[in-house]
């Protein structure tokens, strides 16, 4: 069984783990991951220790932690910019516009007269900014906070690694038992994470040659198409959910074209998302040895309970939780006691009366030995 001090130091980190996806710091912990990584794996295969002198060495790997926090910090940045760009509100509210007056002419009378007409929508749109100006600005501000707090992150990472390659452990046993259990969140992290990039890697490939080769083949192009493919591989980043995101902006965009372009795209994607399922179950199941509904579980769960952060940490949390427990499981001994369930129990009669029956032969046994062995009998004999 394991050791209580090593159960403590696992309930010690998750609980750190769990408050601090809480009060907003998953950037930080998952950007410092992400830097710690880097510059350990580059540093290992870029910098050689044995031929180098102590301050070289540490030169080398300070100056490769600073490249891969920019090179990091660059691809974050650039992938913002690209967002931004290419979903600011007034090419999304004409494709909304598009949209509705493409529902307009093969949508059934019924389904017309519901949809909203483009003054209304445009009017209905204004006075939502007008009312909630104050939650877009403090969204703003809080995106503010979300790209600090990851710079932040890839700082402290590579600080950590750094100060791994160059200096020995000397650390006492208890801080030995945390940094073991964050060095187990880190490796469930790159589990999750490396196979996620996998599956939205392969996802996107897919979606970008249906959304950039055989569209526009057969002469349809859909709008924001470039947008869609980095949208579903960042959403493809979030396990069995992120589908669910893409999917449905590449369906709404699709409906620009009609109904039937519609259902082309949907079933498509329904072939993707079956394809994914077992791809996932593959190399996201072995990995963590977890079924897809598990992950789905898990995802309810957090989404539940912390919300959107929890949606990202839930898989990674899991997969931490399936590690301790199977070490949980390898430490405690083969069970070899008595059934748990017993088919045949000894009324309380019978036991009574066992029991007295061995007393009682138990006594004249001893009463024999002793009147044999004892020096008043050894000397009548």
């Amino acid at each position: 069984m394991l050791k209580s001090v090593d159960f403590r130091a696992f309930i010690f980190v998750s609980g750190l783990f769990i408050a601090s996806v809480i009060a907003g710091f998953l950037p930080l912990i998952f950007a410092s991951f992400i830097a710690f990584g880097a510059v350990t794996v580059m540093s290992r295969k870029l910098v050689s220790s044995g031929s180098q002198s102590s301050r070289s060495h540490t030169i080398a790997i300070t100056i490769l932690a600073v490249v891969v926090v920019a090179i990091l910090t660059g691809i974050g940045l650039g992938t913002s910019k690209l967002l931004h760009e290419s979903n600011n509100l007034r090419p999304l509210a004409k494709e909304i516009t598009n949209i509705l007056d493409s529902a307009n002419s093969w949508a059934p009378d019924w389904l017309s007269e519901l949809l909203p007409e483009q003054d209304e929508l445009l009017s209905h749109t204004s006075n939502w900014i007008k009312e909630n100006s104050a939650k877009i600005s403090h969204a703003g501000i809080a995106t503010l906070k979300t790209v600090g707090y990851t710079l932040l992150g890839l700082i402290i990472g590579a600080m950590v690694a750094v100060n791994s390659a160059i200096k020995s452990n000397n650390r006492g046993p208890h801080a030995m038992l945390v940094f073991a259990q964050v060095r187990r969140l880190y490796e469930a992290f790159w589990s999750v994470v490396g196979a996620q990039i996998k599956i939205s890697a392969l996802n996107t490939a897919l979606t970008a040659m249906y959304l950039l080769i055989y569209l526009p083949v057969v002469g349809l192009h859909l709008p924001l198409a470039k947008t869609l493919v980095v949208v579903t591989f960042i959403a493809g980043l979030l396990p069995v959910v992120g589908n669910l995101i893409s999917n449905t902006a590449i369906v709404l965009l699709s409906l620009t074209h009609g109904f039937l372009v519609a259902m082309s795209s949907l079933a498509f994607l329904v072939v993707i998302h079956k394809l994914e399922y077992f791809i996932n179950a593959r190399f996201v199941g072995e990995r963590i040895n977890a079924k897809p509904f598990e992950i789905l579980i898990v995802l309810i769960v957090a989404e539940h309970l912390i919300g959107v952060p929890g949606v990202v940490a839930g898989p990674i949390f899991y997969a931490w939780l399936k590690v301790e427990w199977a070490r949980a499981d390898l430490a405690l001994p083969a069970y070899t006691g008595p059934a748990l369930i017993e088919t045949h129990t000894e009324q309380p009669e019978d036991t009574a009366r066992n029991t007295e029956s061995a007393n009682t032969e138990s006594a004249t046994n001893a009463s024999g030995k002793n009147a044999s062995g004892s020096p008043a009998a050894l000397a009548k004999e």
